[in-house]
């Protein structure tokens, strides 16, 4: 049996010139199929075959919110757990990478810059002016908390509107890293992913008035990328 990622052709052009960017992978903490190790592997793998280097960095800062979100803690109780989360990743991760030296880890921190701080200004005051922008949040929000009900750490008497005010900055919060940490690198950056982040792409095409303030490297470009188990 083998396994494979599998991009769609419309991604054809820029895979074909994949080794004149640096491959970035964000990696959900708690997403299955980021702890799951084979499929990481496999996205390890392509990473190294595909593009110039790449990196792959753990969003364990944001997390805190969606545990505060789901189950009502405390910011700093959620903050530890986030971190050891991330640490586990990271060393799992780390695991795999070690046969593949042109794919690094790094954790949210290394990026959390000025640029990344000024993005999520904008972002937060997107967020409370711009009815289109802030719907489009919470449209992935409301997703979110409504796959996570069957959760059994789930505290049922959160209100939904506490629960929407936490989950929405983890978005936030990855949306001002993920648009931000483009300048980090001289190569022009291609973000791979198992789906699309459509307001993300919004972003980069600076879609909402207000991305003239953003932070934005108009080179960067998206690819989507799954792991198939075949034969």
């Amino acid at each position: 049996m083998t396994t494979k990622i599998i991009v769609p052709e419309r991604y054809g052009e820029i895979l074909a010139n994949s080794k004149n960017y640096v491959g970035l992978m964000g990696l959900s903490v708690g997403k299955a199929d980021f702890e799951n190790p084979q499929t990481m592997t496999e996205y390890a793998r392509f990473m190294q075959e595909r593009f110039a280097y790449s990196l792959m960095v753990v969003a364990d800062v944001p997390k805190r919110h969606n545990i505060m979100a789901l189950e009502g803690v405390s910011e700093v109780k959620a903050e530890q757990r986030a971190r050891v989360a991330g640490d586990d990743m990271r060393n799992a991760i780390e695991k795999i990478t070690r046969d593949y030296p042109n794919v690094k880890v790094a954790r949210w921190r290394h990026f959390a810059e000025e640029k990344y701080s000024h993005n999520l200004e904008v972002l937060q005051e997107a967020y409370r002016s711009d009815g289109e922008f802030m719907d489009e949040c919470n449209c992935v929000v409301w997703k979110f908390l409504s796959q996570s009900m069957g959760n059994p750490r789930t505290n049922p008497n959160i209100s939904v509107a506490d629960r929407v005010a936490n989950a929405k900055n983890y978005l936030l919060e990855e949306l001002a890293l993920l648009v931000a940490i483009p300048f980090a690198f001289q190569l022009p950056v291609c973000e791979i992913y198992p789906g699309r982040n459509e307001i993300h792409e919004r972003i980069q095409n600076r879609e909402f008035e207000f991305c003239g303030d953003l932070n934005i490297r108009d080179d960067k470009v998206f690819m989507e990328a799954y792991y198939k188990d075949g034969d």
